[in-house]
């Protein structure tokens, strides 16, 4: 019984600490935005909130949300915002889609318009099963063989 309540108590800490790093990256991609609009002439300082924002991120593996992914350049880390720091262009070649260029560094971005169109987050395959405790699932049970080459899996 000890051993469930240590994954119980895990758990709860890894989320609250999940909590806390999500809490600031929206404090940062907050600021950053407010810099932004406040003062063009503050791209840097913008860029700086972003860049600390995906290196929290990266660090803790926490993912960002797509649409928060989508207003940020990957290459300057800076905000785009239309008509600022990014221009929006829909194009028809190959199929129709939107085009956001980076102003500052020229970075293209691609997003696909079509009207049926899900992000791969928002599918159902994506959605993640719950699994019961103690229950491994196929990668783990390779893990487990390998390491136990005696230990033959039954189906």
């Amino acid at each position: 019984m000890g051993n469930k309540r240590k994954i119980k108590e895990r758990r709860e800490e890894k989320s609250l600490a999940n909590r806390e790093a999500y809490t600031r990256m929206n404090f940062l991609y907050q600021a950053s935005q407010t810099v932004l609009m406040e003062n063009p002439v503050n791209l840097e300082l913008s860029r700086f909130y972003a860049f600390t924002m995906k290196s929290i991120g990266q660090k803790l593996l926490c993912k960002m949300d797509p649409s928060i992914k989508r207003t940020i350049c990957k290459y300057c880390h800076s905000i785009l915002v239309p008509g600022l720091t990014s221009t929006i262009r829909v194009k028809a070649k190959r199929e129709r889609h939107l085009v956001v260029t980076c102003l500052d560094c020229g970075t293209l971005k691609r997003f696909n318009t079509c009207k049926n169109y899900q992000l791969w987050s928002e599918q159902q395959q994506a959605e993640m099963k719950q699994q019961p405790e103690g229950q491994y699932s196929g990668q783990e049970q390779k893990t487990q063989q390998n390491k136990n080459p005696g230990l033959k899996h039954r189906s």
